[in-house]
């Protein structure tokens, strides 16, 4: 797929503790062979003064999802990507927490995979 400059994205990392997870990403320019820099919308620099910036392989990016409306809510075991920790991580929906809306198993970046996220 081919992601023009200005386009929102979503960017996959493999960096250690953040393996698995999807990040909020504008394009900002080809930067090679299917590769792109791309300027992240969450994480930022060492001392705090920008977004990072990376280049990325193409492999690594997808187009931003559709905003989806769940009528019903959520059943044991269906797959979701739920935002913890500034970025998206698949994980499976485990059983309702009191106080929060889901339990999310997954391969999120904390002791035992799981967390409780609103929905």
């Amino acid at each position: 797929m081919k992601f023009t400059q200005g386009m929102q994205v979503e960017v996959l990392t493999d960096e250690d503790g953040l393996k698995g997870a999807w990040f909020a990403a504008t394009i900002i320019e080809p930067s090679g062979e299917d590769k792109y820099l791309i300027e992240y919308k969450t994480p930022r620099n060492d001392d705090d003064t920008e977004f990072l910036r990376e280049d990325i392989r193409a492999c690594n990016i997808r187009p931003c999802p559709p905003e989806i409306i769940v009528v019903d809510g959520f059943k044991v075991m269906d797959e979701v990507d739920a935002y913890y920790n500034e970025g998206w991580w698949v994980g499976v929906i485990a059983k309702p927490k009191v106080g929060l809306s889901i339990l999310v198993l997954g391969s999120l970046p904390i002791d035992g995979g799981a967390a409780a996220c609103e929905s």
